[in-house]
């Protein structure tokens, strides 16, 4: 631990290497260039097919070319939509080589959430599966900007789609490698995926992640001080079945792509061979991090573990606590919001300045609305947060944008949503409702509404009550804490 000028703020320790300014492109070509004899990159844990170093440098490279032939420049969007699979990683790879923003999304998410979404990121071309692509065929429908739509796993084509060898026109061609050479880019500006997160303004925020914020993450993982790879090697074999929708299943992958890592990809959570796996594995590590960060803020060194921390900081990195009300640095053991500073910061959400300049100061640190504290080792400790964000099951929920929709409900005339305690979910979205006079609705109608309109873990899995007045705050707002107490209490 050290402290840096500025009082009480702690920094990561030393990097291990010293980073070379090149753009994301670049960086996983050469990787995937120097492992090239390796003859398993991936393998699809269902199918047991298998593709090499050298098949899947070839195919990205090809697909370069082919988004460039299809109009596609530097800055662009695309966006993906799957259940994972290695199909998935080619476009974007290939937007890394051309300098194309990736923009992946949840191929659960609903129309009516993808319409929301891509309304800001405006992607040129659409990557999906089959099973995700009526709803982008309607969304075409509707919009200009999305020019085509491509399957990543089916050769039959519907309405207005093409497959993605089609699209690709690809054929073996180890000749390519030696020609093709990636785009420059400005690794600190170039966008390199727009990830969603979870806001309280209703609709998902597009958290900006540049070339420098991948590479970065990638290096810290890498980095002994980290250590979480520390026992593989070119050639091992890693299981990955985290979606690559999130920022850590999407950069986990990367990351062993570009060591050279033979990785089993699962297409999704299994819980008998997770924890099967986990009665194996030598080391659990605990972890702290969020999409406006790439990925990893803090986690527990290998040899210095500490009950309910979550960590020290990783390279390239900066942290402090600040008394929410004073924004004054706080010492050690001393509760206020997280706050980073560093190399994995987002640039900013998506063309929305407004919530950018209120996550990230003027001095560039980013105010996670999480809260804690730091130990005199340098061990960082969450406690909770500040924010409204409900948390189910590993994914974060904006109960605003749930309220947002009840609100579109004629018979429904106000409403609120917060948590409620789960004994294995962690929380569970729940609401008071005001109804508008002589409706008829009942709380299973509200709770099939919701469920008809927004992905499955959105859905009112707590109860639905009725109130005649929602109780707000002197100025008009709901204090979430209380009606969730008042819940609580009512349900006694």
């Amino acid at each position: 631990m050290s402290v840096m000028q500025e009082v009480n703020v702690l920094s990561g320790p030393i990097p291990n290497t010293v980073l070379k300014k090149q753009s994301l492109g670049q960086y996983v070509f050469d990787a995937l260039k120097s492992n090239y004899d390796q003859p398993s990159c991936m393998t699809d844990a269902v199918t047991g097919n298998t593709h090499s170093y050298k098949y899947v440098l070839e195919i990205t490279c090809q697909l370069a070319n082919s988004l460039l032939r299809n109009g596609c420049k530097k800055n662009d969007i695309i966006a993906i939509s799957s259940e994972n699979s290695m199909h998935v990683l080619y476009p974007v790879i290939a937007s890394f080589y051309i300098g194309l923003g990736v923009a992946p999304l949840n191929e659960n998410y609903t129309e009516r959430e993808l319409k929301q979404l891509l309304s800001i990121s405006t992607p040129k071309i659409v990557f999906c599966s089959i099973r995700t692509a009526y709803k982008f065929i309607k969304i075409k429908e509707k919009c200009e900007y999305i020019e085509k739509i491509v399957l990543l796993d089916s050769l039959e084509l519907l309405h207005d789609t093409e497959s993605l060898m089609s699209f690709i026109s690809f054929k073996p061609n180890t000749n390519i490698v030696e020609t093709f050479q990636p785009l420059e880019c400005d690794w600190n500006d170039t966008i390199a995926l727009i990830m969603c997160s979870s806001g309280t303004t209703g609709i998902p925020k597009n958290v900006v992640v540049t070339h420098r914020n991948v590479i970065v993450t990638i290096e810290n993982i890498k980095d002994p001080s980290v250590g979480a790879y520390l026992c593989l090697k070119p050639g091992d074999h890693t299981i990955t079945f985290l979606p690559m929708f999130h920022a850590f299943g999407l950069i986990t992958i990367l990351k062993q792509i570009v060591s050279g890592y033979h990785t089993l990809l699962i297409s999704k959570f299994e819980i008998t061979l997770f924890l099967s796996t986990v009665q194996k594995i030598k080391s659990i590590r605990h972890a702290y991090g969020m999409t406006e960060a790439t990925m990893l803020l803090t986690i527990s060194p290998v040899n210095d573990f500490k009950l309910g921390s979550s960590g020290k900081l990783v390279p390239y990195l900066m942290g402090k606590i600040i008394d929410s009300n004073t924004k004054e640095n706080l010492k050690a053991y001393k509760t206020g919001e997280l706050c980073f500073k560093g190399d994995v910061i987002m640039k900013g959400y998506l063309k929305n300045e407004v919530a950018t300049i209120e996550t990230i100061d003027k001095d560039g640190w980013l105010h996670t609305g999480d809260y804690g504290f730091y130990d005199s080792d340098g061990h960082f400790y969450i406690q909770g947060r500040l924010k409204e964000i409900i948390r189910y099951n590993g994914f974060q929920i904006s109960p605003t944008e749930i309220e947002m929709l009840l609100l579109e409900h004629p018979q429904i005339k106000d409403a609120a949503v917060f948590g409620i305690p789960h004994k294995t979910a962690e929380e569970v979205p729940a609401a008071f409702v005001v109804l508008q006079p002589n409706s008829s609705l009942t709380e299973n109608d509200v709770k099939k509404f919701v469920a008809n309109e927004l992905v499955y873990y959105k859905h009112l899995r707590g109860e639905v009550k009725f109130l005649d007045e929602i109780p707000r705050t002197l100025t008009g707002k709901f204090n979430k804490s209380n009606l969730s107490k008042l819940f609580l209490e009512l349900s006694l």
